[in-house]
């Protein structure tokens, strides 16, 4: 596994059925296994018994712990260096930990318990410079892990979806790095917290102000790059902005040096001359004319003093200039959009559970196909109804329209201008058929409830016998 934890690829270690003995009768105790093993494989589990089993009916019994198994770690990577993506997981099923991979790793299991799983090298390091972690596990166990898996290559790590990135010695979590103006803007006599919607159902924070310098859009990408060349170069490799400007600096160099070549040649002939010719001439000879070709030996032949009082000067006033377009894409964080990504992503489950973004119409999308890189949270369904079951299900957050684009494009009743106490001036023009729900229920409707009346804002008289027969098949099935 190249980007996992081995440069080197290694074979599988022929599956050992003397580990799977003291597990064999827990694990058929489990229903779902004797399920996904299927009767005629299931038999031939059983008549083994203790002895040695067939190595097919080891896959198979194998291949059905990480079907059912519930899965307790999961380490995902990105790179773009023949290794390219993959993943490991760890799944626990009855009394035993199995170790399903992308690649082929020696040691699958099963193991006794979790410290012997976690030991078996495969969550040692990561070499990739994208990678995540999914885990159920204790906070601590989970962040020991993560510290490990990037401790050599000190390479940013999500963990369960937040970002976090080397700060001296330690993970530190991005958005805890974060000035509080740039998180989602709350009402601050209501405790609200708004959202602008656009023409497409994208999501920003209401009165969001993008970064004005790259320094601040791209600082989780870029804080590690000052230590030396060495570090510089390493960001820049992993960071395309920063590498484009590098490519600039040495163009910039390359021709300075070339104008000191002719400037040399126009003096009057002497050996002082000749030898800053010679000079000049190694040093040119030493930079390819292609950036790609030459930066990387540039660089490290740049001394402490060099990188310090020329490169570094450069880097912090391009860091201190504003984005251009074609960098728009970089950067984590330096946009609305990505704010309100991980305000409904992260943060609501921590702040307003039980309740969910869908309780509200409201979806998280990173990639709506696979080999897409596109994310943002999406609103679903009209303002109106979103702010609707907000109000209903006691959630602080409201959706406007954003002020320079059509208002959502599902067709909604006109919206307030403001959140305050009352539905109407949160947004809501009276909806009878809200209050109608109300007192058929006897309690606030859910999102769904809500949603089988498809006659926003008609009367009682209006509502059409389809619509009430939804919610009394609701109420039904709730009771």
């Amino acid at each position: 596994m190249g980007s996992w934890a081995s440069e080197g690829a290694v074979s599988p270690m022929p599956i050992d059925s003397q580990r799977w003995r003291p597990h064999l009768a827990a694990l058929l105790q489990e229903a779902s296994i004797r399920s996904a093993l299927g009767r005629q494989t299931l038999r031939r589990v059983q008549a083994a018994g203790t002895s040695s089993m067939p190595g097919e009916v080891l896959d198979e019994l194998r291949d059905a712990v990480l079907q059912v198994g519930a899965e307790v770690l999961r380490l995902e990577w990105d790179c773009e260096s023949p290794a390219g993506s993959g993943y490991a997981r760890l799944v626990r099923c009855a009394d035993c930990f199995v170790l399903g991979a992308s690649d082929d790793w020696p040691d699958l299991g099963p193991f006794s318990s979790l410290d012997e799983a976690l030991r078996c090298g495969a969550f040692a390091q990561c070499f990739a410079d994208k990678c995540r972690i999914t885990s159920t596990l204790d906070a601590k166990i989970t962040m020991a892990l993560a510290t490990q898996l990037t401790r050599n290559r000190r390479q940013a790590i999500s963990i369960n979806g937040r970002r976090w990135h080397w700060a001296g010695d330690s993970l530190r979590a991005f958005d805890a790095d974060l000035p509080d103006a740039q998180a989602p803007r709350a009402n601050a006599t209501q405790s609200l917290t708004e959202f602008a919607v656009d023409s497409q159902g994208v999501l920003t924070p209401l009165g969001f102000e993008a970064p004005t310098t790259r320094a601040a859009a791209f600082e989780s990408d870029v804080y590690d790059w000052s230590g030396s060349p060495k570090a510089l170069a390493e960001v820049a490799e992993r960071f395309p902005p920063l590498e484009w400007l590098l490519n600039d600096l040495y163009q910039e160099a390359r021709d300075q040096l070339l104008e000191s070549i002719a400037a040399e040649t126009k003096r009057p002939a002497s050996p002082q001359t000749s030898r800053t010719l010679r000079e000049l001439e190694k040093q040119l000879a030493a930079m390819p004319e292609e950036p790609c070709e030459g930066l990387p030996d540039w660089l490290q032949r740049q001394d402490s003093t060099q990188f310090q009082t020329v490169l570094v000067p450069k880097i912090h006033a391009w860091l201190a200039q504003p984005p251009e377009a074609e960098e728009s894409e970089f950067g984590d964080g330096a946009s609305g959009q990505e704010m309100a990504l991980r305000y409904f992503r992260d943060r609501f489950d921590r702040e307003l559970a039980p309740a969910s973004p869908e309780d509200i119409g409201v979806e998280v999308v990173e990639g709506p196909h696979p080999g897409s890189d596109f994310c943002a949270a999406f609103l679903r369904i009209p303002i109106e109804k979103a702010n609707a079951a907000a109000s209903a299900l006691g959630i602080p957050i409201r959706f406007r329209p954003e002020t320079s684009q059509p208002q959502h494009e599902t067709p909604s009743t006109p919206s307030a201008t403001s959140p305050a106490d009352s539905e109407t001036r949160a947004g809501l023009a009276p909806d009878p058929a809200l209050d109608w729900l109300r007192k058929t229920l006897g309690r606030e409707p859910t999102l769904d409830e809500y949603l089988a009346l498809e006659h926003n804002g008609a009367s009682l008289d209006e509502l059409d016998a389809e619509a009430r027969a939804s919610v009394e098949r609701l109420r039904l099935k709730d009771e």
